[in-house]
């Protein structure tokens, strides 16, 4: 499979890999000052390419799935980069100009779904970027991202957790309905979007607010009793329609 390198409309660069290439990134320019993409190829492998040639192959145990920066921005050196695999982790892969360090993020101890797509978004709002990751399976994950410099793998902890019906094909987090609350926006193979947030809607306060000067207005009244629910209502209504329905009926069999 062939990728090219396109400058100004104009093809630059191109590489021919011998096997299937799942996903394509590059890190970026304004913190590397070079143009290193990065691919995740079929075999189990990454290349880090140099122009036309290979300047770095990284064999794993899995065959990567998707790819995406580090912090989104590939972190403070911008030469970071996470991917993640057909046997559901996530790894870390950096690469510098004289070698590659490689380490797992996320262990699939569960046995969940690869990966199929990821993120970073402070979802928690503690400060810290948290990684976001949608899988095959349907389940929907939220890490937190540990930046100690240790190689220490599997070091991130799970956070949160939902699951849907569908593979997950694309998360987002952000904020996209209300201000001020952060959510995750998720795809799914067949098209549906979806959004998550562990924040009240502000319909939901704005109800509960009602409901409260409510109870506390017939408290004020003296309104010593329960208030009746529309359910209780509608079946004292029923009864009493059934009980005026036997009646009538009882009092045409006698005037028979």
């Amino acid at each position: 499979m062939r990728t090219n390198q396109y400058h100004d409309c104009k093809d630059a660069n191109s590489y021919l890999c011998g096997d299937e290439i799942n996903d394509v990134i590059s890190f970026p320019y304004e913190k590397t000052n070079r143009l290193v993409p990065v691919l995740a190829c079929e075999d189990s492998s990454l290349r880090v390419l140099d122009r036309s040639k290979v300047m770095h192959t990284v064999e794993i145990d899995s065959s990567p799935t998707v790819l995406h920066l580090y912090r989104n921005d590939g972190g403070d050196t911008g030469d970071r980069v996470l991917y993640g695999t057909v046997d559901g982790r996530v790894g870390v892969l950096q690469v510098g100009r004289t070698g590659v360090r490689n380490r797992w993020l996320v262990n699939n101890e569960l046995h969940r779904g690869g990966i199929l797509c990821m993120d970073c978004y402070d979802i928690t709002g503690d400060g810290m970027m948290d990684l976001l990751i949608g899988r095959q399976d349907g389940s929907i994950e939220v890490y937190s991202i540990e930046d100690d410099g240790e190689d220490e793998d599997g070091k991130e902890t799970r956070k949160f957790g939902f699951t849907c019906n569908e593979s997950v094909t694309s998360i987002q987090g952000g904020i996209f309905g209300s201000s001020g609350c952060d959510e995750i926006l998720a795809t799914t193979y067949t098209g549906f979007m979806f959004g998550l947030t562990s924040h009240k809607t502000t319909e939901t306060k704005a109800s509960i607010a009602f409901i409260s000067d409510r109870i506390e207005n017939l408290r004020a009244a003296g309104v010593g009793h329960p208030v009746e629910s529309p359910v209780t209502r509608t079946s004292k209504w029923e009864g009493w329609r059934r009980r005026r329905k036997e009646s009538w009926q009882h009092g045409c069999r006698d005037g028979r």
